[in-house]
């Protein structure tokens, strides 16, 4: 988070959307989540041709949201990219668990 954090005070918004699709590769690896076509782990490649295709409007508003923050603390960066996870990937979830509910407790 605090990588993102120096990249958003700096406006490198390219290095910010790069590095936020490997923290959601990583959590995907700890929350066990899969892609269904390969049955392996997602790539950042891999994600970001998902979240483009499948994705798009909420992925490309989140990103803007947080570019958006009037302050890029640690805080305020983490609560817009948990409100990210919570709109890309609570309203597909079946059981309507978000990801962060299937992380190990040891990653938080």
């Amino acid at each position: 988070m605090d990588e993102i954090c120096d990249e958003l005070k700096e406006g490198r918004m390219y290095r910010v959307e790069s590095t936020i699709r490997k923290l959601l590769c990583r959590i995907f690896h700890y929350s066990k989540i899969m892609n269904a076509s390969t049955n392996r782990g997602l790539t950042s490649v891999s994600l970001k041709k998902t979240l483009i295709e499948n994705h798009f409007d909420e992925y490309r508003n989140s990103l803007i949201a947080i570019a958006e923050l009037n302050e890029y603390s640690r805080e305020r960066v983490s609560d817009a990219f948990k409100n990210m996870l919570e709109i890309l990937f609570t309203q597909h979830s079946l059981t309507g668990q978000t990801v962060l509910d299937r992380l190990p407790s040891s990653f938080m």
